[in-house]
C-alpha cells in the first residue's frame, strides 16, 4: 500500500505519539517519531521523509508557525492535526500551505485514506498537482461556509480498546463492527439521532435532543450490558457515553466541529465504565424530568478546555447509590 514511503509524526503527547506510529507502521509506512520542534528538525536532517504529520493540538502550540519553512523542502508532504473544535486552526493550516489537515479524535480510516492521499498527489506532475490542489481549496471554502447552531452531542468510546486489540485483533474489530450494527446505530436512529463519524475505538452522534439523547444512551448500555454477560470477562466490551448541549459548526457533508463537539469527547474521558455522563447544559434541559437521577459531579477540569464543565452520573436511583455510596440528587 505505501510503497514504504516514509512518515514523521511530530507529537507532544507521548500516547498519541505511539498510537499513531502503531497503526501507521501497521499499515505499512515506515514511520520515524518526534516530540517537538528540534526533534522534527535533526530527523529531518538524518533521514528522508516523505510526509510530516504535525500536530497543532497543544495550547499555545506554534506548529503552524512551521509550515513555511517545511515547505521549502522539495517533495515533502505535510498534514496537520487540529482538534475537533479548533475550525480557525483547520483553515489557517490550509491557508499557510498545509497539504491537509485531520482531526483529533482519529478515525483511523479517515488518517490512513489523507496520508495516502497527500502522497499521491505529491507523486504527480506539477501540472496534475494543480488540480489537487484546486480541489484543497474547496475544503477551505467548504468550512468557510459553515452553519453554525446549537446540538446535542453524543460522544461513546470503548474503555481498555488498546488492549484488546492486541489481544485479539479480528475479534475485537469483529464484535465492535456488530454492537455497532446491531445496537448502537439502530438505537441511535430509534431516539432521533444521527451517527455523525466513527472514530477507531469510538463515536460520536448528533441527537433530537437532551432527552432523548439520555435515552439512547442509557438503553444502548443497558443492551450492551446484556450481551456481554454472555461473553467470558476478557471479551467483554464495554463503552463509556457524555452527552453535552452547546453550539457547534455544521459543514456540508454532515460533518460537526466547535468546542461544542470538543467538550463531549473530553467528558466521554471521564465517564464511568458502562455508564452515562452529562455536562451540567444537558442537565438544565431535563430539569423537571423524573425520569432520570444524577450523581452531581462537580466541576471537571477537562484537557484543552479553559473553563471548568459541571459533570453529572445518570444513573438508576438503586444502582447509583448501591455503586457508590452517594445519594443521587432529583431533578427539579
Amino acid at each position: 500500500m505505501s510503497d514504504h514511503r516514509t512518515v514523521l509524526v511530530v507529537d507532544s503527547e507521548v500516547n498519541d505519539r505511539e498510537v499513531v506510529v502503531e497503526y501507521l507502521t501497521g499499515v505499512g509506512y515506515d514511520v520515524l517519531a518526534a516530540s517537538d520542534a528540534d526533534g522534527m528538525w535533526k530527523t529531518l536532517a538524518e533521514a528522508a521523509v516523505d510526509l510530516i504529520l504535525l500536530d497543532c493540538t497543544a495550547p499555545g502550540s506554534r506548529a503552524l508557525k512551521l509550515l513555511p519553512e517545511l515547505l521549502q523542502k522539495q517533495g515533502l508532504g505535510v498534514i496537520a492535526v487540529t482538534g475537533l473544535a479548533q475550525e480557525e486552526e483547520r483553515i489557517r493550516s490550509l491557508e499557510v500551505g498545509a497539504d491537509d489537515y485531520v482531526t483529533k479524535p482519529f478515525n483511523w480510516r479517515e488518517l490512513a485514506a489523507r496520508v495516502q492521499a497527500v502522497l499521491r498527489r505529491r507523486a504527480l506532475a506539477p501540472t496534475q498537482r494543480v488540480a489537487e490542489n484546486d480541489a484543497a481549496q474547496m475544503r477551505l471554502l467548504t468550512l468557510s461556509r459553515s452553519l453554525r447552531r446549537d446540538a446535542t452531542i453524543l460522544f461513546a468510546d470503548v474503555e481498555g480498546y488498546t488492549r484488546m486489540i492486541r489481544a485479539d485483533e479480528a475479534g475485537t474489530l469483529r464484535l465492535l463492527g456488530r454492537y455497532l450494527k446491531e445496537v448502537i446505530a439502530p438505537t441511535l436512529n430509534a431516539h432521533g439521532g444521527r451517527l455523525v463519524k466513527t472514530l477507531g475505538d469510538g463515536l460520536f452522534a448528533e441527537m433530537a435532543g437532551a432527552r432523548p439523547a439520555v435515552a439512547a444512551a442509557l438503553a444502548i448500555q443497558e443492551q450492551l450490558d446484556g450481551r456481554n454477560r454472555a461473553l467470558p470477562p476478557h471479551g467483554r466490551m464495554r463503552f463509556r457515553i457524555a452527552i453535552h448541549h452547546a453550539a457547534i459548526i455544521a459543514v456540508d457533508g454532515g460533518d460537526l466541529f466547535g468546542d461544542g463537539v470538543n467538550v463531549a469527547a473530553r467528558l466521554q474521558a471521564l465517564a464511568p465504565v458502562g455508564g452515562v455522563l452529562i455536562s451540567e447544559a444537558v442537565r438544565l434541559i431535563l430539569a423537571g424530568d423524573a425520569s432520570f437521577s444524577l450523581v452531581d459531579l462537580g466541576p471537571q477540569r477537562l484537557k484543552n478546555i479553559v473553563e471548568p464543565v459541571r459533570a453529572f452520573q445518570v444513573a438508576t436511583a438503586a444502582a447509583t447509590t448501591a455503586k457508590t455510596g452517594i445519594k443521587p440528587i432529583h431533578l427539579r
